[in-house]
C-alpha cells in the first residue's frame, strides 16, 4: 500500500525537478521564453502534488 502512495506523488516530484532543472539549464543558455514555459510546467506539477496531498489528508479523516 504505501508503495502506491509513493509512486503517486513521486512522478510530479520528479518532473517538477526536472522542469525546474530545465528552467536553469535554459536561462544558462540565454532562452528565456522557454525557461518561462518550463517555469508553468513545474507549477503544474506542484499542483498535481497539492492535489495528491490533500487528497491523503481527507482520506486520513476519513478513516480515523
Amino acid at each position: 500500500m504505501k508503495i502506491e502512495k509513493i509512486r503517486d506523488y513521486a512522478y510530479p516530484c520528479m518532473m517538477a525537478e526536472k522542469a525546474l532543472k530545465n528552467v536553469y539549464n535554459l536561462m544558462l543558455e540565454d532562452k528565456s521564453n522557454k525557461a518561462i514555459t518550463q517555469c508553468f510546467v513545474a507549477i503544474d506539477e506542484i499542483k498535481n502534488i497539492i492535489i495528491f496531498i490533500q487528497n491523503e489528508k481527507i482520506k486520513t479523516s476519513i478513516n480515523s
